[in-house]
């Protein structure tokens, strides 16, 4: 009977030993894969909350500013800087009616400038200009006359050749709102054509002499012919100036981002020491010089 007794126990505790093992198998399983589904909660919660900021690390190439057009000169004063006042102020109003032809700025997203040089090329000035920009290794715009391109074409095929964009800024610098249409036409084409037979390339963006330009010529012409218009946001005002730390002040009073920076390989020596400057010191500042189909995202050529 004892050892009946003792079968029976022996059974009850394997029985036990036995059900206690399922158990903890079981839970074991569960709570491993609670753990991995938590753990790969995680992750997810992680990458969804890292991935935002991936996005918004990249700026964006878009001009959400039109700035006003700054640059003084003691040596413009009374009616003459109140009309240029009052001309500036005609180009922004433009610049905004036409965003997407029209500019006095480029893309303020992005912590770059662009220099841009009015009325050569010019014998002598500009390839002094152009080894200082060798030197410095910047690209620059050249807003170009097409008398001077026929007389200097050597001048314009180093400007190209050296990644400098040659533009146009039309054959005779004449005030274009005071032309007939037919002679806008022919000052920009014959222009044109010049740079494209030196070049290969027409140019696609035009700087009116003056910055002389309205809302007739835009319609008529070109935003029909889909031309790109560069005016400028930061006036030198070179010509005027009879020292090179008047024109470097101009530009480092009022940098901002997305700034076309204009200047006259026509004008004075003080131009070409107050490039090296510029570019000097804005560099230090953290500013990337570009050339302006970059900053204005649009392209150079036709």
């Amino acid at each position: 009977m004892k050892k009946f007794i003792v079968f029976i126990l022996l059974l009850l505790t394997l029985a036990l030993a036995f059900f206690y093992y399922k158990f903890y198998i079981t839970n074991k399983d569960s709570i491993n894969k609670k753990g991995s589904s938590n753990i790969v909660k995680d992750d997810v919660n992680k990458s969804s909350k890292e991935k935002p900021n991936d996005i918004q690390s990249e700026p964006k190439d878009t001009i959400e500013e039109i700035y006003d057009i700054k640059g003084v000169s003691i040596n413009i004063k009374g009616k003459s800087w109140d009309n240029m006042l009052e001309s500036r102020k005609k180009q922004v109003a433009l610049a905004k009616k036409y965003p997407d032809s029209v500019f006095t700025n480029g893309i303020t997203t992005k912590k770059q400038i662009a220099l841009t040089y009015d009325d050569g090329p010019d014998p002598g000035r500009t390839d002094r200009l152009l080894n200082i920009l060798k030197n410095k290794n910047v690209k620059a715009t050249f807003f170009l006359l097409g008398e001077k391109v026929k007389a200097n074409p050597k001048i314009v095929k180093r400007i190209f050749d050296e990644g400098h964009l040659p533009m146009n800024h039309t054959y005779s610098h004449k005030e274009l709102t005071k032309l007939s249409l037919d002679k806008v036409k022919k000052e920009v084409l014959d222009t044109e054509n010049l740079i494209e037979n030196l070049t290969g390339k027409k140019p696609n963006i035009i700087r009116p002499p003056y910055g002389d330009i309205n809302a007739k010529l835009i319609d008529d012409y070109f935003d029909k012919e889909n031309y790109k218009i560069a005016l400028w946001s930061i006036d030198t005002l070179d010509w005027s100036q009879k020292e090179a730390t008047n024109i470097v002040k101009n530009v480092e009073d009022n940098v901002r981002n997305g700034d076309v920076i204009l200047m006259h390989t026509s004008a004075t020596d003080e131009t070409l020491k107050a490039t090296e400057t510029i570019i000097d010191d804005l560099r230090a500042k953290g500013y990337e010089f570009v050339t302006i189909d970059k900053i204005l995202n649009v392209p150079a050529y036709r």
